[in-house]
């Protein structure tokens, strides 16, 4: 992390504007562009966008570098698709190699919508036709359905998509049931990684907690009462409350010890995942950061704030979401003037809140996990920040891959600063990043 800011986002960084002026301008190195150069295009953009408010025009000079950073929202990239007549291939790439999201999820009927009107050249007022007769035709009483359709839908879809309007409608409408708004393949990599992060957590706070006990008394205690390692849960507990009893640890150093253990103990044999826990694993506290780690964390664009308790809760949650997201949709076509604006008002809020699986949240976890199974598993053999590097991205490639979303590239920003994390004699987990 001793590389300057500057020279990791010039040298390495694949900004959205890089990206842009290559495949849209055919601009073949547009990192060797002045300045100049680059408002040139950005203006370009801004007229080729015209007066689709797309975006403002504030927002859009930031995609380019000028008077801020940033790239364009999932939302944006739809839009412009439409208006400068991308086909849904293009924008796939876009959105996987351009804004590094997933490509256009096929089970959210408002993108199989946009990539069927894109690819038979269908205008962006007619997509928005299909996606109200949809809602309005949409029957609240059938339950979305939970399992993985991705594959079928996606090979229904290559007839589907040779239908007129009308019949192509008719296919969506009589299989409601799919389009559930989100990918269920996606949901399940990330409950499934975040269920084995908290299992690495549990056995590490097991092992810290057994050292501790061990410091008082609790090796003894186990061999008078002949308590086996299947019943230390309950047990654990007793030790520690009989324990705080005694005037032997009464306000000693001892009894901080033993409050530790409690609070261990109360994580490894919670029957529910600790959401808090895994935040407090996974990722930096922002009250510990010192200025410079901060404004690292700001300039980096790794968005930790995002990654917090209530964001995976509303991932977690997500298909609850959806169905008052469409309940609200419903009320909203059956209303008129203020009491339809207030409900507009109540969806985009819904749709502020609602977790969708970024990528970020499929790395971060599964950095985590990564380095503890390489840890056990290299042994006596001790740490090679190479061949730790190659665990990670073996592993996390495999995730990405099955949810649609682009390998690890040291090219792009976020991706150079986790493989940073091995290039030192000892790993270095997200938490411990910044401190350098």
């Amino acid at each position: 992390m001793n590389r300057e800011y500057e020279d990791i986002k010039n040298e390495f960084h694949r900004k959205f504007s890089d990206y842009f002026i290559r495949e849209y301008f055919g601009v073949s190195e547009p990192k060797k562009l002045n300045d100049a150069e680059i408002d040139r295009y950005c203006n370009a953009t801004i007229k080729a966008l015209g007066d689709a408010e797309v975006a403002s025009v504030s927002t859009i000079k930031k995609w380019f570098g000028i008077k801020g950073s940033g790239k364009p929202a999932r939302r944006h990239l739809f839009r412009m698709a439409f208006v400068l007549g991308f086909d849904g291939e293009k924008l796939e790439e876009f959105l996987v190699y351009g804004i590094s999201e997933p490509g256009i999820q096929l089970n959210d009927y408002r993108e199989i919508m946009a990539l069927y009107c894109l690819d038979n050249g269908l205008s962006y007022y007619e997509y928005e036709e299909m996606i109200e007769f949809f809602e309005m035709k949409y029957d609240m009483s059938v339950e979305f359905s939970q399992d993985t359709h991705t594959a079928r839908i996606k090979k229904q879809y290559q007839e589907a998509k040779n239908k007129d309007k009308k019949e192509f409608l008719l296919w969506m409408c009589s299989n409601m049931a799919m389009f559930k708004g989100y990918s269920k393949v996606t949901y399940n990599c990330f409950v499934n990684l975040m269920d084995r992060v908290y299992e690495c957590i549990r056995e590490n706070i097991y092992e810290q907690m057994i050292r501790e006990l061990r410091l008082v008394g609790f090796d003894e205690w186990v061999h008078e009462n002949q308590v086996d390692e299947g019943e230390y849960g309950s047990e654990i507990i007793r030790f520690v409350k009989n324990k705080l009893r005694t005037k032997e640890f009464e306000n000693s150093e001892r009894a901080e010890i033993l409050r530790e253990c409690r609070k261990y103990a109360n994580i490894v044999y919670s029957p529910k995942t600790q959401v808090s826990t895994l935040i407090r694993e996974l990722i930096p506290d922002r009250e510990d950061m010192t200025g410079e780690s901060e404004a690292y964390v700001e300039k980096l664009g790794l968005e930790m704030s995002k990654f917090s308790s209530t964001y995976i809760s509303n991932i977690i949650h997500i298909s609850d979401q959806k169905v008052d997201e469409m309940e609200i949709i419903k009320q909203m076509h059956e209303a008129r003037g203020k009491e339809r604006d207030e409900l507009r008002k109540k969806l985009q809020l819904k749709r502020k809140r609602m977790g969708f699986v970024q990528r970020r949240d499929i790395i971060i976890p599964a950095h985590y996990i990564s380095q503890c199974e390489y840890l056990r598993e290299s042994g006596d053999r001790g740490y090679d920040g190479q061949e730790a590097k190659e665990y990670f991205v073996n592993f996390v490639n495999k995730y990405l891959d099955i949810c649609g979303m682009r390998e690890i590239d040291p090219r792009y920003e976020f991706d150079y600063m986790v493989l940073e994390c091995f290039k030192r004699d000892d790993f270095v987990f997200f938490t411990e990043l910044f401190d350098a």
